[in-house]
């Protein structure tokens, strides 16, 4: 009688980025690449993400750090907004963290990204701090990736996508991330295909779905 397979591990709560923008005749994404130390796909390529903190919960405190009340009909982050606010909250927190672009505002006018510290200090402080409010009405969710239950390490993630200018700058922190890129779509799939940048899979499969668009 074969042995009863063990009860498959809780998926961690994630959340995930993507950011485009047009690129000449292509739109291009955001990569960055893990330190080779990380606990999570180390050395490869991924869009900027992570799992949800204790502060990314606290939705009584972001509802009024937000850009769009989340009851309003029609909310970006769709029907369920409120549910999946704590997710975005995640999204826009590692974005600012790992390739350092931070999706917030204050009275309508941008913020610059080193007016906040992305190491070491609580990010809904600074936010808090600064009378910010977290720009989510740029972030659109794209999927839900759950890792198989065989996975001995498993992530519930939210996939959300958000266009930026050109002008935008993006740098990774040189701690969980080590170097960071913009690119084509179709470009890094022909990499990766040839050996030359590893692509976690659900990075691949998001670029597979994302050469349907110019």
């Amino acid at each position: 009688m074969p042995p009863v397979p063990a009860s498959p591990v809780e998926p961690t709560p994630s959340a995930t980025a993507f950011l485009v923008r047009q690129g000449g005749a292509a739109i291009e994404v955001y990569l960055l690449r893990r330190s080779p130390a990380s606990s999570a796909f180390p050395g490869f390529y991924v869009f900027p993400g992570g799992t949800l903190e204790a502060d990314d919960r606290e939705t009584a405190f972001w509802l009024d750090h937000i850009d769009r009340a989340i009851d309003r009909p029609g909310h970006p982050l769709g029907p369920a907004a409120r549910q999946v606010l704590p997710f975005a909250v995640a999204a826009v927190r590692e974005t600012f963290e790992e390739a350092g672009l931070l999706l917030a505002s204050k009275a309508g006018e941008t913020i610059r990204p080193d007016s906040l510290s992305r190491n070491g200090k609580s990010f809904r402080r600074q936010i808090a701090n600064h009378g910010l409010q977290l720009s989510v009405s740029k972030l659109e969710p794209w999927c839900r990736w759950i890792s198989p239950p065989s996975m001995p390490r498993r992530f519930d993630t939210y996939f959300f996508v958000t266009a930026v200018d050109s002008g935008n700058e993006c740098r990774p922190d040189n701690h969980e991330t080590v170097h960071g890129m913009w690119i084509d779509p179709a470009s890094a799939l022909v990499e990766n295909s040839e050996g030359r940048r590893p692509l976690s899979p659900p990075t691949l499969g998001t670029l597979h779905q994302l050469l349907e668009y110019e």
